[in-house]
This record gives C-alpha cells, sequence and structure tokens, in this order.
C-alpha cells in the first residue's frame, strides 16, 4: 500500500518506517529496497483485504 497512518497522519513510507493500516488498523512496516518502490507491508501476523484500494 501506498498511504499508511503516523500518529493519525496518511504517510508514504520511509526507511524504518512503522504505521497502522488505513483499513484494519493494524501495525505495517515501510518496505523501502533499490529494486521495487517503497511501499507499506503487513507483519506477517496479520491479514488484511489485498483487494481494497485506499487511494
Amino acid at each position: 500500500m501506498q498511504f499508511a497512518l503516523i500518529n493519525n497522519v496518511k504517510s508514504e513510507p520511509f526507511k524504518g518506517a512503522k504505521g497502522i493500516c488505513n483499513l484494519c488498523l493494524k501495525e505495517v512496516i515501510a518496505k523501502c529496497g533499490d529494486i521495487k518502490v517503497h511501499h507499506w507491508a503487513h507483519l506477517k501476523t496479520n491479514a488484511c483485504d489485498k483487494w481494497w484500494e485506499n487511494e
């Protein structure tokens, strides 16, 4: 996902960031590598609707 909530503010991912999913309100982490576009990802223990579009 492109945006997550950090302190109730919609934010783009940046290295080392943790946020909250807009849909399920569970923790997500920023994925900021050199190959793929930067994005937010759920922790493996969290399940969320993968087809929901938050933009």
